[in-house]
């Protein structure tokens, strides 16, 4: 088990809800994990099973493409972080998809170098009016014709 109780490497086929809502005395919304205060990207890959994300860059491979399934939970909608995503993705070379869904949370499939994929979940929080209270993630089999990043 990882720190906190939190699923480790071992269970990653797994949905995994890694982070829940704050905000501060400024009345700014933003991110409490279990893993760590500085945001959920770090929690993230610290959630993984790895040190620091520096243990991490280290330890996996920038030329090892894995596919992954985000669902996340919050104010979401109407916010832009479908536009964001589609365009941090494309500046990285990650393709795969984001879309609304009907319960007003967000799936995004995305498919890169795990360092790709942090570093674009931190991008994507990144957004001054998106307040993500949660997220789930599962690993998924590689699309291997799959072109760009696009939204659903």
């Amino acid at each position: 088990m990882a720190p906190d109780g939190l699923i480790g490497p071992a269970g990653h086929d797994a949905p995994r809800v890694l982070c829940s809502k704050t905000s501060d005395m400024t009345g700014r919304h933003g991110l409490k994990t279990a893993a760590s205060p500085k945001g959920f990207a770090v929690a993230f890959i610290r959630h993984l099973g790895y040190d620091s994300t520096k243990s991490y860059r280290e330890s996996v491979s920038k030329t090892m493409i894995i596919r992954r399934e985000y669902h996340f939970t919050g104010i979401v909608q109407g916010v832009g972080f479908r536009y964001r995503a589609r365009h941090a993705a494309n500046g990285m070379g990650i393709t795969g998809w984001v879309r609304n869904e009907w319960d007003g949370s967000v799936t995004m499939q995305a498919q890169g170098s795990g360092f790709q994929l942090d570093r674009l979940l931190e991008a994507v929080n990144g957004g001054d009016y998106i307040v993500i209270d949660g997220i789930e993630s599962r690993d998924l089999p590689l699309e291997e014709h799959e072109y760009g990043f696009h939204v659903r």
